[in-house]
């Protein structure tokens, strides 16, 4: 009796095992090209969320710098009036006082002479902000906690502290909206300006005093703006 051995079929196993392959990396690149993706989505998405953040702070910047040419201003008057009525102010605490008061009373006839002509610390502030159409960025400069119609009036804008030469600015708030996803980032601040530092001691101040205008004022180490105006109550809405 003849053993009869049978050989199994495989035919298809092979096109089997080619399938089961090609859906597993079909499985893994889609896997793959969600991950990557959603990592460029991420990217994207701080990106602009960094862009929004830039654009509303530079505005913010620029305000600023044209608050350092009135601080400037200010202190170049105080000086003259620290010169013309130096002799007997007695030691460098009084001058120090002295000159707190006329720096911050200066730089207030500063804004109320621009104020005049702005009408508003919103018109003034956002004159100090060239708005251009390239950054479609815009401005919303509205008190915070002062009063009920958000705009600012110069006694709810200003807080001052005469003796000690410090004033805040309160309640800026810059809002950039992006153009192409319409959202928008809010930036709330408070601008808090402080005197000078002078040495008040005799020799070094009345030598450092002598002959200060207005137009020296900027170049003169007597002034330094960019030192005498931070930002404080920072807030990213």
């Amino acid at each position: 009796m003849k053993n009869s051995i049978k050989s199994l079929n495989n035919a298809g196993s092979a096109l089997l095992t080619v399938i089961l392959v090609v859906a597993f990396l079909t499985i893994l690149a889609t896997i793959l090209l969600y991950i990557t993706g959603m990592n460029f989505q991420i990217k994207q998405a701080d990106y602009q969320n960094k862009k929004n953040f830039y654009e509303g702070e530079i505005a913010l910047e620029e305000i600023k710098t044209e608050l350092m040419k009135d601080i400037s201003e200010a202190a170049a008057l105080a000086n003259s009036d620290m010169a013309a009525n130096y002799i007997g102010m007695g030691n460098k605490d009084v001058r120090k006082l002295q000159y707190n008061n006329y720096f911050t009373a200066r730089l207030q006839e500063v804004w109320d002479a621009k104020l005049a002509t702005a009408g508003s610390w919103d018109n003034l502030l956002s004159g100090y902000y060239n708005n251009t159409t390239d950054n479609k960025l815009e401005m919303n400069l509205a008190a915070r906690d002062f009063n009920g119609n958000g705009s600012l009036s110069s006694d709810e804008a200003l807080e001052i502290d005469a003796n000690n030469g410090i004033i805040y600015i309160r309640g800026l708030k810059m809002t950039y909206t992006n153009p192409s996803n319409k959202i928008a980032t809010i930036i709330s601040t408070d601008f808090k300006i402080t005197a000078p530092e002078i040495d008040w001691s005799a020799e070094a101040s009345l030598s450092t005093l002598a002959g200060v205008t207005a137009e020296q004022a900027g170049t003169k180490e007597l002034v330094t703006p960019k030192r005498s105006i931070v930002y404080t109550e920072w807030v990213r809405e």
